[in-house]
């Protein structure tokens, strides 16, 4: 199907306003294309049709899939770069491709779009993509959470992996504790900055477990995650009882509470004044 003819399809499939989005976003993403050197065929194509099904399926999430699959069996399109493109352009994915993130990039900053934050994402994502697509995740997620909405694990691992390489070390070691608790079933993560009142280490992670050998299985596992990691633990203590386990590094101080000695100290509680940072930008799903 040529080009034109594209347009004109797509004309007829969605309302005006729908339709003026995804010409922004064709422009946009032609621009984008330009400036960091991708196929800007594609970028146009991708940018048209990113969402093409949106008048069949409106959910803000399950509509990529389906303007994917609209692409390919009314539209004709073959180029699974410029599906994938449109499949993954609400919320990312693990190692994108330049392509994916210029669709991505261009459905967030087309000239239509007017919210909070959006002028800085724009000039972001002429400067570095990666920093615009982080921008854009970030102010997604934060409005995700003050509705108390379910957040999209795509999403948090897409901005988990693009600020790998923008994390501190103590923010990756951070990461790597969580994910080792996770691992074995830990729950009520907290994860308390103290640097300003503590003179012995910048931030506690505290967690739960069951019983005893949940909690020592839960230790184990961050101790030997952490080591891959080049994190030395050292200092133990707790594994006799298992009721309170401590493992100390040089930034951080981990406490496996059994549930039952966890709600008897209520160490949360003591250090109520202090910062505490939302562990699901993590990727981890905190429960109760």
């Amino acid at each position: 199907m040529y080009f034109e003819e594209l347009k004109k399809e797509l004309e007829i499939e969605l309302a005006p306003k729908l339709y003026r989005h995804s010409v922004g976003t064709m422009e946009e993403a032609e621009k984008l294309a330009l400036s960091y050197g991708c196929d800007t065929e594609k970028a146009k194509i991708g940018g048209l049709l990113h969402d093409c099904g949106k008048s069949r399926c409106p959910d803000n999430l399950k509509h990529a899939k389906k303007s994917a699959e609209l692409a390919i069996v009314k539209y004709d399109v073959k180029d699974m770069d410029i599906i994938n493109a449109i499949m993954y352009h609400t919320t990312g994915r693990v190692n994108m491709t330049l392509l994916e993130k210029i669709i991505f990039t261009a459905d967030k900053i087309e000239p239509g779009r007017n919210y909070e934050g959006v002028e800085e994402i724009r000039k972001a994502a002429y400067l570095n993509i990666d920093d615009a697509i982080i921008k854009s995740l970030e102010s997604t997620i934060e409005y995700v959470k003050k509705r108390n909405l379910e957040l999209n694990i795509e999403s948090v691992n897409t901005l988990n992996y693009l600020r790998g390489g923008k994390m501190t070390l103590v923010e990756k070691n951070i990461e790597t504790i969580l994910k080792a608790c996770d691992n074995k079933k830990a729950y009520n993560f907290v994860v308390l900055d103290v640097s300003k009142s503590s003179s012995i280490t910048d931030y506690f992670i505290i967690c739960s477990g069951n019983n005893e050998k949940q909690t020592a299985a839960i230790a184990d596992e961050v101790i030997e995650k952490g080591a891959l990691e080049g994190i030395d633990f050292y200092y133990k203590e707790g594994f006799e009882t298992g009721r309170w386990i401590l493992l100390e590094t040089d930034d951080i101080i981990v406490h496996i509470f059994h549930k039952d000695e966890r709600e008897i100290y209520d160490l949360e509680s003591l250090w109520y004044d202090n910062n505490s940072l939302d562990v699901e930008q993590y990727g981890i799903k905190n429960w109760k």
